[in-house]
Order: structure tokens, then C-alpha cells, then sequence
């Protein structure tokens, strides 16, 4: 439909510099407008809408005078949303118990550690109306569904609706120690599509190591997780940005790392570089701790107590935060 209109307007305008005597070659404003407003995706499927196939039928199919109907159609829309946006900047928020639903955003969360169940995605909406996990009837990801409310700008919205969706994603991670993410994580592709003994003409599988999530882990999502991320949720939501920072940030290095971590090139190390120093902020925090290397092992043993009893497990445990053989690099502050 879009070429017929192109035809007829180029038609069109041959007729119009023939009954006016001025044929030149050049291109007119009109037809430079035209062309390049059908180069623009947004704008041609606009102009093959109904409506605005209706009004060429209407102008008896005349590519020239629905050209001008349709530049005017569509710089009034620009005035109406200008008009709107600005409306909208400077509408004042809503009284406080006053507010409304009035912004609703969705995004895929993708997982390969878990297997995800409706009834535990239910058992989180019960306890959240604005932030729901919505089954996608796959098992390897949801629908994370995040509402506004109207006492929040329209230039807020964005960086409201990523810092929630930052926060649902942390306390998933953390309460299943799995693997939730934006998009399909990296290190479930193969670099290679086949490889082969030419001796014995035989396909071979090759084992290439272990990601940091290895393979085939997938469990289920279960309630008593749902819970733990509930719990993680009600405990991180009134902590202010600077009181959040220095913890989330480094954990969401950690899980950018994971993200990136593929085939090609292992990110692994650094993502669990990334987690102790989550660890060790979290610390600084809520454990009391005062940054020094003489009193980081003595609160790291009272935060785990209550989780790990025995102390030997808790020495096992806290191997795995040091390289062999060697002790952290820890400072106030450090990043």
C-alpha cells in the first residue's frame, strides 16, 4: 500500500508541474516532507492506519491533498502531546492516602536455576498489589508487573519503575541463592554448533568447564523462598538510596558479571569479587562492623551464627571469601 501511495504521489506531482508549466526536477517542500516521513517506520505505519487510508479514499485517492491532510493531522498530534507532557510536568502530585493507580509497566525476568511454579509466583501477590509476579506459563521466567501511583511525576517514572524492579530481582536472588535476570543469561549459549572426529566421522560432544551456574541446576521455586524474598523485600524497601547503594551496587555488579559471563569470556571471578564486597558492605551496615581486617572474621561470625551454628562450618564457609592462601583486601569504604 505504501509503494501505490509513493507511485501516486510522484504522479501526482508530474501532473501538477505539467498543468503549471514548471518542470523542473526538483523536489518540492511537500514531496521532501512526504519522502522522508515514509522513511521513518513510526510514521508509515501511521499513514497506512484505517483512518488515514479512509481520508485518501476520500480525497478520491488525490496523494497530493492527502500528503497536506496528513502533515496537518499529524503536526496537531505533536501540539496535542506537547501540550499534554507539559501538562503533565507540571501537574501536581496527589494528596498523600489520596493517590491512585497510574502507571503500569511490564518486563520479562528470565531464570535458568529455577523452575517457576504459579502458586509460589501467588504466594508473592498476596502480600504485593504493586509489584506482582505474574506466571508466563513457561518455567524459566515470569512477568514482573510494577504500578505507580500518581503522586510520582512523569519524570520519575523511570527511574522508579528501575529501581523496584532492581530490588525484586536482589531479593530473589539473594532468597533462593539462584539466578534472575533481565534477559537469557550469557553462558547457556555454545560457542561452538558441532564438533567432529573426522577420523571416525562422528559427532562429539566436548565439555567446555562449568559457568559460574553450571548446567542442569534448574529446582523448584518454592514458598518457603518466596518467603525468604518477601522478607528480603519488606527489610531493603525503606532504606534510602545512600543507605542501599553500597550494598546493591555491588551486588548487581555481581549479577551484571554473571549476565555478561559466556562462552568467550569468563566474568565469573569478578562477580564473586563483586558479592564479598556486598557481603562486607552489609556488614559495615548492619553488622557493626568498623571496616578494620582484625574485626572483620569476629562479626562475619556473629552475623552467621544464627544461620550456621557450629563454628567449624562457619570457618568452612568463610574460606570461600578469601583466595587461598590469602587474606581480603578490606578498607572503610573500599568499593
Amino acid at each position: 500500500m505504501l509503494e501505490s501511495l509513493r507511485r501516486g504521489f510522484f504522479s501526482s506531482l508530474l501532473e501538477h508541474e505539467r498543468a503549471h508549466g514548471t518542470l523542473s526536477g526538483e523536489v518540492d517542500e511537500l514531496t521532501e516532507w512526504f519522502l522522508d516521513t515514509m522513511a521513518d517506520p513510526e510514521c508509515s505505519r501511521l499513514m497506512l492506519s484505517p483512518p488515514f487510508i479512509e481520508k485518501y479514499e476520500e480525497l478520491s485517492a488525490d496523494p497530493r491533498e492527502w500528503a497536506r491532510w496528513v502533515r496537518e493531522e499529524m503536526e496537531r498530534g505533536d501540539r496535542e502531546l506537547r501540550a499534554l507532557a507539559e501538562e503533565e510536568l507540571n501537574r501536581p502530585g496527589a494528596a498523600k492516602g489520596a493517590e491512585k493507580p497510574r502507571w503500569r509497566a511490564n518486563l520479562t525476568i528470565y531464570t535458568p536455576s529455577h523452575s517457576i511454579r504459579a502458586k509460589a509466583l501467588a504466594r508473592w501477590n498476596e502480600r504485593f498489589d504493586d509489584v506482582q509476579l505474574l506466571w508466563a506459563e513457561k518455567k524459566d521466567r515470569f512477568t514482573l508487573q510494577i504500578t505507580l501511583h500518581d503522586n510520582l511525576p512523569v519524570s520519575s517514572v523511570h527511574g522508579r519503575l528501575s529501581s523496584l524492579a532492581k530490588i525484586v530481582l536482589a531479593c530473589l536472588n539473594i532468597a533462593t541463592i539462584g539466578y534472575f535476570w533481565f534477559e537469557p543469561p550469557g553462558f547457556q549459549k555454545e560457542m561452538f554448533k558441532g564438533v567432529r572426529d573426522l577420523e571416525h566421522d562422528l559427532a562429539i560432544n566436548i565439555d567446555f568447564g562449568e559457568s559460574f551456574w553450571g548446567t542442569g541446576r534448574a529446582v523448584a521455586l518454592t514458598d518457603e523462598m518466596i518467603d525468604r524474598a518477601m522478607t528480603c523485600m519488606m527489610a531493603f524497601l525503606p532504606l534510602t538510596e545512600e543507605e542501599a547503594a553500597p550494598i546493591f551496587g555491588h551486588y548487581f555488579h555481581g549479577l551484571a558479571f554473571i549476565a555478561k559471563s559466556d562462552i568467550y569470556y569468563n566474568l565469573d571471578q569478578m562477580a564473586r569479587q563483586a558479592f564479598i564486597f556486598s557481603l562486607f558492605e552489609a556488614l559495615r551496615s548492619h553488622g557493626g562492623w568498623n571496616g578494620t581486617q582484625e574485626d572483620v572474621d569476629s562479626r562475619l561470625h556473629e552475623a552467621f551464627s544464627a544461620i550456621v551454628p557450629e563454628r567449624e562450618h562457619r570457618e568452612r564457609l568463610f574460606k570461600s571469601l578469601t583466595v587461598p592462601g590469602k587474606r581480603p583486601s578490606i578498607r572503610p569504604g573500599s568499593p
